[in-house]
């Protein structure tokens, strides 16, 4: 299926029907009677009454005829089976029909294709079918499968048709077809129950999504429901209790994220109760958007009280907002009714609307294994008397609907009905990232409450599910909790490297003190009882052992006493040599690798000194005898594990500079083998990349580097750190195109580091975070799993217990990583990027497998532009030409002329950078998803954009550009560049009284 970005107007989403919408298409569900094509028509077979048959190609070969099974209980559908297309199309056209007088429509139907194959569904002037309104592609499957668009009249349109075009071999069949009218108006009455902006605000399943609990060392105990004490609601209340953290104060965080109108004043209210021993202690509510909160603390008591916080949201480029209840105090505080609404009086707790949905998957971390059935918890809070049933969409990443079901509401006395639903599949071997929505209607389908959304992932067991991998490449961060062990290891990591945990200024904080195990132990086995290899660093001085003094001002100065190294005199260096032994003694079986420090060449991580705010550098000579000392250790106790000395010269030349110094003095004669770190803001994985770069530098330069002294990255990351989350109904969604760029820079970086020969991989970081700010590669803005993280358990399944052989260039334009696997059985692996434009796969070879970036069977015939996918063969070699063969190409239509391309197709326009793969689909780098409409009597182009954040157009033409009006915020934009020669772009905003307004302003 084309990855086609999905906007406003094509929303891929089953919205219900309102009474006031009029039908436009009337009840093409195919049960009238079929009639026998004319004579001279180019495909054979029957149509329904009304249907034309416009097939091109005079080679095609199409039969249209009438199924006897359909959807919805109906007697029959319409099928056409194409055998071949040479060109041409299987095309089919609807009865006209009047859409004018409408600001938008709605276009429903049900397809399935036992040969899994792709439509394109047009609207067409039906006077003159070459003139194209809309269009949009479908992909198709096995199981029947119902998808609905919204599409936006732009203009006169009295006399329309549907095209339903098919241009490749196939069998395709079609039902339920309908076309409504509807105005702007409809679609907002639609949207009900935006009184409370919040998606829940009782919880008697605790924390559900997509709250989130905050902290990286959150015991699973910080925020739970407590039915022992029911709010004012009547329902169980949350019950918060404050944990302490190495790195931060005593603190428990509920984030409750929200689409909050820019601009505009909003309240957040809440009641509080604290326990008696908790009286007159603080909780703190805030509302903004990440640094820009408005903090309130308030003092509690021991009775339930509602406190609220009132603030004009400010302009966030994402459109999501923060609503918190923090509290840092020793005992516990309960919380209940949580509420945000658009006003600055009203603070009454009323919900979200007659019924709400709590929602939560019943998986660890949401991870389901390949076989086992998607299952979530759900909770009905409010008065069922009306409820019918629980609604239950089902989507891939890209937007496209997998499953609908319905739940029958049981309507049983009490206030909460808990309820489990499995996917009703008939059989589970769909892999990847889905995002669960869930309502509940009435018996007219009419929406008691709000969607409810969550992500579940569906992923390969690990080959390593139970057992340690030394062999593994593929590494990770994380902070050391079983919790965070449990979710690594399930993903298909078999190796961390600990985060400080090793700490001297933790485990000695006394010159002569006592060493301080507890928490050591702990993290330690954590990491060990979910089998996780050990990469070990020393690290972090404490002051007694350090020149880190409290003198110290300016800069990061806390950051920099804690990185500071021990004193360059034999008495420190002495006590530095007994904590080495006194963790490799303790802990010795159990870390399997070990470096010396933390990126000694650093400033910021070895500084001796602050002058000025900026720290000075330790000199070569002190790391040297540091890494003499852990030496001697580890030769003394006999610890035969591989140690390590990271270098940096890849950082720049002061850096390679230190340790050419250190090589003078022998420190590299201490090592087994070498790390390095690197983090790239710009896409690597091909030939001659920075990644090879780095490594040849390190070969050259390093004595025995990459020989006999392997090289790992130890910490790096392809900083994917703009990951959003996949939610529809609540901000931010990321487009199709984002998603698959997001999975292609990934995979990128582990590929380009393999290739290159580099032996493991760390990547930087795996944290849970608090607030919608993306931690890098796998957690989602909400602190769930992100679709990176889906994409990771395929690509180690694949590659595991692989050797890598070559970078190759197939003849039709791929470049593809080549694997061997370990076994005799001499088949090989490849995972391919196909640069290529509109490529599309028609046919399998024989005798190969294809799997998507999650593992799936692709579907053939398939879209395959800019795509991952693995290829899996006895003779890979051979294959290629067969592969090539089954591979037919075509150019992208571009709507710019005269611009320079910048790679990946993204190029610089008036409107800023433009990916033009999807024509007449647009990506705008800062803004998201545009469509263009060209219209043939003024050949004038129009564009729109929907903003997400707003649910807002904006809209431009050649016309008034360059003037943009955006709805949401009633104010027209004026465009101006800063520079020519860097080509970026300043958006200015002209408010209601005339005067200029910049970005950063507002």
């Amino acid at each position: 299926m084309p990855n086609t970005p999905n906007l406003v107007l094509f929303l891929v989403t089953i919205l219900v029907t309102t009474a006031d919408a009029s039908v436009l298409l009337d009840a093409h569900d195919f049960e009238d009677p079929f009639v026998s094509l004319p004579a001279g028509s180019i495909g054979t077979g029957k149509l329904p009454e009304g249907w034309l048959e416009a097939t091109t190609g005079d080679a095609t070969e199409v039969v249209y005829g009438e199924l006897t099974v359909a959807p919805n209980a109906g007697a029959q559908s319409l099928l056409a089976e194409v055998s071949s297309v040479a060109g041409g199309a299987a095309r089919l056209v609807s009865p006209s029909f009047t859409v004018s007088g409408y600001d938008v429509v709605r276009l429903e139907l049900a397809l399935r294709s036992p040969t899994s194959s792709f439509v394109d569904i047009k609207l067409v002037d039906a006077a003159d079918p070459t003139i194209i309104l809309w269009s949009k592609s479908f992909q198709t499957y096995p199981e029947w499968r119902e998808s609905a668009s919204l599409i936006a009249v732009t203009g006169p349109m009295d006399d329309v048709s549907l095209v339903l075009e098919i241009p490749v071999t196939g069998r395709v069949e079609t039902d339920d077809w309908k076309m409504e009218g509807l105005m702007y108006e409809e679609l907002e009455q639609e949207r009900a129950f935006e009184d409370n902006l919040l998606p829940s605000s009782v919880f008697p399943l605790g924390v559900v999504a997509p709250y989130i609990q905050g902290g990286n060392y959150r015991p699973d105990s910080a925020i739970v429901s407590d039915p022992t004490e029911p709010g004012p609601s009547g329902l169980p209340s949350l019950k918060m209790t404050s944990f302490p953290t190495e790195w931060l104060a005593r603190t428990v965080r509920l984030t409750a994220p929200f689409q909050g109108r820019p601009l505009q004043e909003h309240t957040f209210s809440v009641w509080v109760k604290g326990s008696p021993d908790a009286r007159g202690q603080r909780v703190i509510l805030e509302l903004g958007y990440h640094g820009d909160y408005l903090i309130v603390p308030f003092r509690i008591t021991s009775d339930w009280q509602r406190y609220s916080i009132t603030q004009e949201l400010p302009f966030s480029s994402t459109g999501v907002h923060l609503a918190r209840v923090k509290s840092d105090s020793l005992y516990p505080v309960w919380v209940d009714g949580l509420r945000v609404v658009e006003s600055s009086t009203d603070t009454d707790y009323r919900p979200s609307g007659p019924l709400e949905v709590n929602l939560k998957p019943t998986a660890e971390f949401d991870l389901f294994f390949k076989g086992e059935p998607l299952e979530v918890e759900f909770a009905l809070v409010g008065d069922r008397a009306t409820a019918h049933e629980m609604e239950v969409c089902l989507k891939l990443p890209d937007r496209s609907l997998y499953l609908l079901d319905s739940v029958p509401v049981e309507n049983s006395p009490g206030e909460v009905l808990k309820v489990n639903w499995i996917a009703p599949e008939s059989d589970y071997d769909q892999l990847g990232t889905f995002l669960l929505q869930m309502r509940v209607l009435d018996e007219l389908g009419i929406p008691l409450s709000n969607w409810s959304e969550t992500l579940v992932h569906r992923i390969q067991r690990p080959h390593y599910e139970n057992e340690f991998a030394t062999d593994s490449p593929f590494g990770l961060h994380i902070f050391a909790t079983d919790r965070e062990a449990r979710r690594a290891k399930k993903l298909g990591f078999n190796w961390v490297r600990s985060h400080y945990h090793f700490s001297w200024s933790w485990i000695q904080p006394q010159e002569g003190g006592p060493f301080n195990w507890a928490n050591t132990d702990t993290w330690t086995a954590a990491m060990k009882d979910a089998k996780l290899q050990l990469l070990a660093f020393f690290g972090s001085a404490p002051l007694w052992a350090s020149e880190a003094s409290d003198g110290w001002s300016g800069g990061n100065t806390p950051w920099y006493r804690f990185t500071a190294p021990p004193r360059n005199e034999t008495a420190t260096l002495d006590a530095f040599e007994d904590y080495v032994f006194q963790i490799l003694n303790r802990y010795g079986d159990d870390i399997d690798a070990l470096e010396i420090w933390n990126e000694p060449f650093l400033p910021a991580f070895f500084p001796v000194d602050v002058v000025n705010g900026v720290p000075v550098r330790g000199p070569a000579e002190l790391l040297n005898k540091m890494a003499q000392r852990v030496r001697d250790v580890a030769d003394r106790i006999g610890y035969t594990k591989p140690i390590a000395w990271q270098v940096g010269g890849n950082y720049g030349a002061d850096e390679l500079a230190f340790d050419m110094e250190n090589i003078a003095l022998g420190t590299h004669e201490l090592a087994d083998m070498y790390t390095m770190h690197r983090y790239y803001p710009v896409e690597i994985g091909l030939p001659g990349d920075l990644v090879e770069n780095d490594f040849n530098l390190i070969r050259q330069n390093y004595p025995q580097a990459t020989q006999t002294k392997p090289l790992w990255l130890s910490e790096g990351s392809s900083m994917t750190s703009e990951t959003f989350n996949l939610f529809e109904y609540l901000p931010p969604w990321k487009p199709a195109s984002s998603i698959e760029q997001q999975n292609r820079k990934f995979i990128l970086y582990h590929l380009g580091y393999l290739a290159a020969g580099y032996e493991k991989l760390f990547p930087y970081a795996f944290f849970e975070q608090d607030g919608w700010k993306a931690n890098y590669n796998f957690m989602h803005l909400d602190g769930r799993l992100s679709h990176i993280a889906s994409v990771f358990s395929n690509l180690s399944y694949q590659l595991e217990g692989r050797d890598f052989i070559q970078h190759s260039y197939p003849e039709y334009g791929a470049t593809a990583w080549e694997f061997a696997a370990r076994e005799e059985n001499g088949s090989s692996l490849a995972v391919v990027m196909n640069p290529a434009k509109r490529t599309i796969l028609m046919e399998k070879p024989a005798g190969m497998e294809i799997l998507d970036v999650y593992g799936n069977p692709l579907s053939i015939p398939s879209f395959l532009d800019s795509a991952f996918f693995y290829l899996q063969a006895d003779d890979l070699t051979n294959a290629w030409p067969l592969l090539a063969d089954k591979l037919v190409q075509s150019d992208s239509r571009s709507p710019f002329v005269g611009f320079p391309d910048e790679g990946d197709s993204w190029r610089q326009t008036y409107m800023g950078r433009l990916n033009d793969y999807w024509w007449p689909f647009l990506i705008h780098e800062d803004m998201g998803t545009l469509y263009t409409i060209p219209t043939t009597r003024t050949r004038a182009r129009t564009f729109y954009l929907y903003d997400y954040q707003l649910e807002s157009w904006i809209y431009t033409g050649a016309e008034i550009y360059p003037w943009v009006y955006h709805l949401g915020l009633k104010a027209w934009y004026y465009q101006i560049p800063v520079s020519t020669l860097s080509q970026r772009w300043l958006w200015l905003i002209l408010d209601g009284q005339g005067s200029w307004v910049t970005t950063d302003d507002i």
